[in-house]
């Protein structure tokens, strides 16, 4: 039991054994007994000073029960003796009279409230004593009525009952409040902060397990103090409050809870911890019985505040905190100097300060909305936003947007960044892809028109030279034969350079006819241009389902016609196998044409799809190094990419992927 609970028990049971000694000794004058004051008169119960002598005999428990230096069922004991020896007194001094014998069974129920074995079960031994043994042995000490005197163990076991009854509802009684305690004391020791109950003097009534171990005392020993003398109570700096007195007591006097989060405990070793805590008073019946301070060492909390201030004076953005309200309650020295502002200029103000004139009678409807639904907005979230300098000057800003859980209430973090720099290069970035675009266009037309203007010379310059070979092949001397048949291949070779050329550049003039197309037909097609190649390189070319995409077949049937070509040309020793396929990856379909070619070094995967860039030598390998290119150029065109896995010696693997749908 509380020690506070005991107390005011225990006070209320010595109290009622004072009242019994004081009625016993009164009685004799009551009921008119003898004043005779010799030895004698002493033993009879008929006289003055024998009522008084019973009387003092109960003073005297009573008197011990108030004794200080002994233990609570010590002191309890003597309660039980005190009112159990009332009982017979009143018994004897009314000569048996039955219905007193009552008075023990309620003088039972009132020690049950000690909730202590050991008294109570003293009291009920000498209930025993009395009604048994001396019931038993001197009937007419205990009972008025002759059926007693004939049959006193019948009575004894009488009243044994009632005792037994009545004992059995004290004890019930005692086990619903010793679980209703232990329940209550469970929680309070188990709370994570320190709870510390005082009365209306301002006593120390419980102390906790918590509240004990942050403030290095033992809980026992504090019950019945003054709070003052249990923990001393300052201000932040160390400073006393008026009077040294606590403001835990506030409540005391005005009945309102005092709550405070900036004040120092200090412990019996002199050390002290930061602490907030919650003074809260206690009502019983519209009466204040006294105040719960309930506290938290908040020395984790502090130092955690002063690792965020840290962090955030460390953060390379400026970072201004505001609350619900829309008021600043924090900034770190990056937000003073890209604003302008010294930090006390901005603290308590309304965020709109820093937001320009044109946008703030909107800004309040998008903060409360923020508010209502907080969420992570990180940078760059593609929202032009503007800040303004105290100075008046505008300039880009990114913001993200955290919201933070500090003390029960909900702040907004702000992570500003001034983005002129970026923005200033992204107009220069523009300025020069508009410009490569502009270049790139007319050197596309410059292909175009000078593929297409030299295709007519060129057809007659080869026309001729050919004309030349047949009809002067060997009538010449053989220095001539060479000479002609080098201007042959070289017009030859280059009508296949213009041509490829030619087809290159067209692809960024034409437009495409994005239709759903069957690649499986398409590669059909394929292999038919094809089929006298494969034949005379002995190739085997198979493939697996091929699905149905949105294209242009025709660029599309380049693109296959190209690889295979490709595989078919740089083939090793063993005759060509080449395989196509498949498969769906994510939103794409990826494409592949796998051989068992001569395979390049990785190192020169890139280069090949770039114009004009060759690994081998024309009398290696014929062509004009445009075919990659174009590949790359349809798929890209197509919204797709296009890459190669290869090792020499182990053939190549070409990737290119389209999307799953394209309208």
């Amino acid at each position: 039991m509380p020690e506070d609970v005991w107390r005011k028990r225990h006070r209320f049971l010595s109290g009622l054994t004072w009242f019994h000694a004081v009625i016993i000794a009164l009685a004799g004058f009551v009921l008119g007994y003898s004043g005779e004051l010799s030895l004698g008169a002493l033993f009879r119960k008929d006289t003055l000073i024998h009522a008084v002598g019973e009387g003092l005999i109960v003073a005297f428990f009573a008197a011990l029960a108030r004794w200080e230096g002994i233990s609570r069922a010590f002191r309890a004991s003597a309660v039980g003796f005190g009112l159990m020896s009332a009982s017979a007194i009143l018994v004897h001094l009314s000569g048996g009279y039955i219905e007193l014998h009552f008075h023990f069974f309620v003088m039972l129920t009132f020690l049950a409230l000690y909730q202590d074995w050991i008294p109570y079960v003293l009291a009920v031994v000498y209930v025993a004593i009395h009604h048994g043994v001396v019931g038993v042995l001197w009937p007419e000490v205990v009972y008025n009525h002759p059926a007693a005197f004939n049959a006193p163990w019948t009575w004894a076991g009488v009243h044994a009952f009632f005792i037994l009854w009545a004992s059995v509802g004290s004890i019930i009684a005692w086990r619903f409040n010793e679980v209703a305690f232990a329940r209550t004391k469970l929680i309070l020791e188990s709370a994570g902060d320190g709870i510390v109950g005082l009365d209306r003097e301002g006593k120390v009534t419980f102390v906790n397990a918590a509240a004990a171990k942050m403030l290095g005392l033992d809980a026992r020993e504090s019950v019945g103090k003054q709070i003052g003398q249990v923990v001393r109570h300052t201000q932040a700096d160390g400073t006393p409050f008026l009077g040294d007195a606590s403001p835990i007591l506030t409540p005391l006097k005005d009945g309102i809870p005092r709550h405070a989060a900036d004040e120092l405990f200090w412990r019996r070793d002199g050390t002290s911890f930061p602490v907030e805590y919650l003074s809260t008073p206690i009502f019983d019946r519209g009466q204040l019985e006294g105040v719960v301070a309930t506290f938290e060492d908040t020395t984790d909390r502090k130092r955690a505040e002063l690792k965020f201030r840290g962090l955030l004076e460390s953060a390379p953005d400026a970072m201004v905190i505001v609350n619900r309200e829309g008021r600043i309650v924090l900034v770190n020295a990056q937000a003073e100097r890209l604003f302008g502002y010294a930090r006390q200029e901005l603290v308590g103000q309304p965020v709109e300060l820093l937001v320009p004139e044109r946008f703030r009678a909107a800004h309040p409807g998008h903060r409360t909305g923020y508010v209502a639904e907080p969420r992570v907005r990180a940078m760059g979230a593609g929202l032009d936003l503007y800040g303004i300098r105290k100075d008046g000057t505008e300039f880009p800003v990114e913001i993200s947007l955290s919201p933070l859980e500090a003390e029960g209430e909900v702040l907004v973090a702000s992570a500003i960044r001034d983005v002129t720099d970026r923005k200033r290069a992204q107009v220069e970035l523009a300025q020069q892809a508009q410009e490569l675009a502009r270049s790139n266009a007319e050197l596309e037309q410059f292909a175009y028109v000078a593929s297409h203007d030299l295709q007519e010379p060129l057809r007659m310059v080869a026309s001729y030279t050919e004309l030349l070979a047949k009809r002067y092949r060997g009538q010449l001397d053989p220095d001539a034969d060479e000479f002609i048949a080098y201007a042959v291949d070289g017009a030859t070779r280059m009508q296949g350079l213009i041509n490829d050329l030619l087809a290159y550049s067209r692809i960024g003039k034409s437009g495409s006819r994005s239709e759903l197309t069957d690649c499986s037909g398409v590669l059909g097609r394929v292999l038919t241009d094809l089929e006298m190649a494969i034949e005379e390189s002995g190739a085997v070319v198979t493939h697996g389902t091929l699905p149905e995409v949105m294209g242009d077949a025709a660029q599309l049937r380049q693109v296959f016609q190209n690889l295979i070509s490709n595989a078919i040309k740089f083939r090793g020793q063993e005759p060509s196998c080449i395989h196509v396929s498949c498969e769906r990856s994510g939103d794409d379909w990826l494409f592949s044409v796998r051989d068992n070619g001569i395979g390049i070094d990785p190192q020169y995967a890139d280069r090949l799809f770039v114009i004009f860039r060759r690994l081998h030598t024309k009398a290696e390998y014929p062509g004009t190094g445009i075919g990659l290119a174009t590949c790359r150029r349809l798929v890209e065109r197509h919204g797709g990419r296009i890459w190669l896995k290869s090792e020499p010696g182990k053939g190549s693997t070409f990737f290119f992927t389209l999307p799953v749908e394209r309208r």
